[in-house]
């Protein structure tokens, strides 16, 4: 979370899997794509608000790339994986709905999005605790002419979310953090230009969950 010069795994109700975001340019919030991930995949860690630290460390089993995943412009962001050991349900560690299939998110929704990354745009030192902010949801219209000059705009599936007056937003290494509304997962944080600058692109997030 950044201010503008001042994950927590999000889960389907099987206590098993969890959704990941995949990393795009042109400003990557993380520094993996699902063309690249490494393997073995990294470990889950589930619990714990401190990053590196406490909490439950789940082996990755499994994972699966979304099926029309573009290594090229980095369409489609999005992974799922599957732990080895089921998550334990607790005051910290819950699941969150994900929303119908084909259900919006309305413009104008104010939604959470949480994660390590850093806090100051243009910065490379990560969060040590898990940091949330409120963000808005913009049109589809607004959030295409704001990237369409300098990236062609966004592709089916994605949208914005932040502040027009800038301050706060996701930042890099927020990658793959929830953006919830309303007790669902609406959407995945997933890359920007820059981080909490007044009137520039908001942050863009994935929305083909399903």
């Amino acid at each position: 979370m950044a201010g503008n010069g001042s994950q927590c795994p999000s889960r389907r109700n099987d206590n098993t899997k969890t959704i990941a975001s995949q990393t795009p340019q042109p400003t990557p919030r993380e520094q993996r794509t699902a063309g690249n991930l490494p393997l073995p995949v990294p470990k889950v860690r589930s619990g714990t608000a401190t990053r590196g630290v406490g909490g439950t460390v789940h082996n990755v089993a499994n994972y699966i790339i979304h099926e029309n995943f573009n290594q090229n412009n980095f369409d489609n962001d999005i992974a799922l994986l599957q732990v080895d050991t089921p998550f334990q349900f607790s005051d910290s560690v819950q699941p969150i709905s994900l929303p119908a299939q084909g259900e919006a998110t309305p413009v104008g929704t104010q939604a959470v999005v949480s994660g390590w990354g850093v806090t100051v745009n243009g910065g490379t030192e990560y969060s040590s605790d898990l940091l949330y902010i409120t963000v808005n949801i913009y049109s589809d219209s607004d959030c295409n002419d704001k990237y369409y000059a300098d990236y062609g705009g966004l592709f089916v599936g994605d949208f914005c979310a932040g502040h027009a007056e800038g301050g706060i937003d996701a930042c890099q290494g927020d990658s793959g953090g929830p953006l919830a509304a309303g007790g669902k997962l609406v959407g995945i944080v997933s890359w920007g230009d820059q981080c909490a600058l007044p009137d520039r692109h908001r942050g863009v997030h994935t929305g083909q969950l399903l």
